[in-house]
């Protein structure tokens, strides 16, 4: 993340995938100064950043969010409620992959649970369901998304969905909706970075 026009796109994606090591020996993501100032930069100015992939992979950004967010934003689940599983596609339960969640208990400020501990332990006793969608929400709106669900792997276009007997078509398809939302969310939201064009003089009513 260190191309300054860069900071010109409504949303970007960082897919990590498993628990792969960065080059200073440890697990997900390690950004350099240069990176964290234009992150800074790019989510105050209504930028989106989805991050994507595996439990050890998503505990490592968010100290640096915590360190480049704008003032005043909070790390939260997101409920089930939010605009962002209504931008293009209805998920009322939530994206493919996610679980019924209990009643939240009141968390520490920027506590994510992708973390190793005694707390998180007790919070994912299975070790297997998926933590879902958190994001750093900021005056209202989401500026990041973490997700361990899976869900790009199905974004890549290696294998085309139009085959209608393939195994993995329905949920190849649900997830690319789960992406559309994504985008649509970031395209649309009022303080987002979308370039919205003024009216076609042939479209004017008189």
């Amino acid at each position: 993340f260190l191309n300054p026009r860069q900071l010109e796109y409504p949303v970007h994606f960082l897919l990590g995938g498993g628990a792969a090591l960065n080059p200073s020996g440890s697990l997900g993501v390690a950004l350099v100064p240069e990176e964290l100032e234009l992150l800074r930069q790019y989510l105050a100015q209504g930028g989106l950043l989805f991050i994507a992939g595996s439990r050890p992979y998503l505990a490592s950004p968010v100290a640096d969010l915590r360190q480049v967010a704008p003032p005043n934003s909070r790390l939260i689940q997101i409920p089930f409620d939010h605009p962002l599983y209504r931008a293009a596609y209805r998920f009322e339960g939530g994206f493919p992959g996610e679980v019924d969640r209990p009643a939240a208990s009141p968390a520490p400020p920027w506590y994510y649970p992708a973390a190793t501990g005694p707390r998180e332990a007790h919070m994912l006793p299975d070790g297997n369901s998926p933590l879902g969608l958190w994001g750093v929400e900021w005056q209202g709106e989401l500026v990041v998304l973490l997700s361990d669900l899976g869900l790009f792997v199905d974004w890549e276009p290696d294998v085309p969905i139009a085959e209608a007997d393939a195994p993995n078509a329905p949920t190849k398809l649900v997830r690319l909706e789960a992406a559309a939302n994504v985008v649509v969310y970031a395209l649309a939201r009022p303080n987002g970075l979308s370039r919205w064009r003024s009216q076609p003089a042939w479209s004017a009513r008189p």
